[in-house]
């Protein structure tokens, strides 16, 4: 009967913890209509809420005249778990992290080495270095074309282990590459990633890799106006597109924000670590 008991109050205590957190999200920039990375994180978002339907759950898309580190503050002041899909949070979770000690943060695809800091981030650099060899596979004597969507870190991942993919298959690396802003506005710039990418195909470049979320929407459309392939980015371009889609790789953001945020609200994640998803353990899939 006491072991009863104790097993009851024990459940108990567990739902009125979850019931009790709060969790604040910092969607990824201009992301509301992206049917990419943007898709695959809100995809996360709600399979997380009816995971664990007790804790509450507030998201936000951020506006480009406020900053990140306002939109981080609000969150840290009455949310127990704050997490901030993309790079450019870096700088506002280092800031207010360091101020709210007892608050925790999840930062995805970057690291922040704070105490109360989970950064989750992927090998997109041995994804884009796949997608090199099989692009080499599948068009061997084509020209192929690269577009980032900014100069930084992350697409020069992208950019490298596409090139190394490239040569590796003993492709003559025949690689073309473009940028979108200095800014990370070039992540949501369809009409210019679309204006680019006709510029490409037009001079011979048969396919394209992409890795600049819902900027890469004008680069399929740019495909399909020159019958030409581009390689999908993050989610699998074959639910978007029936026609030139040479293949995808899948970026499985979804499948990491529901494990993530599950042991940080039950609070079984260890914190001040760093989680990388790669192939291995499911966090890239090739379609």
């Amino acid at each position: 009967m006491k072991k009863l008991l104790f097993l009851t109050l024990l459940v108990t205590n567990v739902l009125f913890a979850l019931a009790s957190m709060r969790v604040g999200i910092l969607m990824p920039f201009r992301a509301e209509q992206d049917q990419t990375f943007g898709y695959m994180v809100k995809k996360g978002v709600d399979e997380f809420s009816k995971k664990i339907p007790d804790v509450e759950i507030r998201y936000v898309y951020p506006a480009s005249d406020i900053s990140f580190e306002s939109y981080v503050k609000y969150f840290a002041i009455g949310f127990d778990v704050v997490l901030c899909v993309g790079y450019m949070y870096s700088p506002a979770v280092m800031n207010v992290a360091k101020k709210n000690p007892d608050k925790k943060f999840i930062i995805i695809d970057n690291v922040v080495d704070l105490p109360n800091v989970v950064s989750v981030i992927f090998d997109d650099y041995m994804a884009a270095y796949l997608a090199g060899e099989k692009v080499q596979k599948m068009f061997p004597k084509s020209k192929k074309g690269f577009i980032a969507a900014n100069p930084s870190f992350l697409m020069d991942n992208f950019y490298f282990g596409f090139s190394n993919g490239i040569s590796e298959a003993d492709g003559e690396l025949n690689l073309t590459r473009e940028y979108i802003s200095n800014d990370i506005t070039g992540f949501s710039s369809q009409n210019r990633a679309e204006f680019i990418a006709e510029e490409l195909y037009s001079k011979g470049v048969d396919v394209i890799l992409a890795p600049i979320g819902s900027s890469s929407i004008g680069v399929l459309r740019a495909a399909k106006k020159f019958n030409k392939e581009i390689v999908g980015i993050d989610r699998n371009f074959n639910e978007i597109s029936d026609s030139n889609v040479a293949f995808s790789i899948v970026k499985r953001v979804d499948r990491a924000l529901v494990e993530v945020l599950s042991k940080a609200v039950k609070k079984t994640v260890k914190w001040r670590t760093t989680i990388n998803y790669d192939f291995e353990n499911g966090g890239y899939e090739i379609k």
